[in-house]
């Protein structure tokens, strides 16, 4: 039985994209969930095999275990780093409700709006042979989009502020 080798999957996780997994949220919520209990699970089944390994007196199995131990702490490290992105992730969302989206009014108006002169079209150019949702169907669909692009529109103009408002002093000119 071969010993295993323990990798470093060196990833960088610094730009996996918002909604990873087939740029389906319900899909990244869940998989991100599942994401967060491995740490722990890993720690626990380390410790666990860690307990008996004095027991251990074949020294092929022995290599084998230490080599298991260093691959999962690859692994728990790797997955650390991924709760530490999605940690900032959750703060940025909270921040972002608070700042912007809690200020945000749609009204019926703009979603009636929206859905005859954006929506409809829309959705007949892409799919012409299927049957527009009625006003009702897609109003939290319509909601949700446009709040999005409302609050987009607030964090850039925010932004522009703070950019125009910034002040660079040079301390010491080379």
């Amino acid at each position: 039985m071969a010993i295993p080798i323990p990798r470093d999957p060196g990833l960088d996780l610094s730009d996996v994209p918002r909604h990873w997994l087939a740029g389906n949220p319900v899909a990244t919520a869940i998989s991100n969930g599942i994401n967060l209990m491995f740490p722990h699970g890993e720690r626990f089944f380390v410790r666990s095999v860690h307990h008996y390994l004095d027991q251990i007196h074949d020294p092929v199995l022995r290599a084998q275990v230490k080599a298991f131990f260093k691959q999962e702490g690859h692994h728990a490290h790797a997955h650390d780093k991924l709760n530490e992105i999605l940690e900032q992730r959750v703060r940025i969302d909270k921040y972002l409700d608070f700042r912007f989206r809690s200020f945000i009014v749609i009204t019926q108006k703009d979603i009636a709006d929206y859905y005859r002169d954006v929506y409809v079209p829309r959705f007949k150019s892409r799919y012409p042979e299927r049957i527009v949702k009625t006003l009702p169907e897609a109003r939290d669909e319509i909601e949700k989009s446009l709040t999005e692009s409302k609050v987009e529109s607030d964090i850039d103009n925010f932004l522009d502020t703070a950019r125009e408002r910034a002040e660079i002093v040079v301390l010491n000119p080379m």
